[in-house]
């Protein structure tokens, strides 16, 4: 369960990269 909590995390920061995502990530 912590590894994928880990994955999750993850997974959200490489979506941060992309500007087109960004707004999608922070408001999830």
């Amino acid at each position: 369960l912590a590894s994928m909590v880990d994955d999750t995390k993850q997974y959200f920061r490489l979506l941060e990269l992309d500007d087109g995502n960004h707004l999608l990530v922070g408001a999830a």
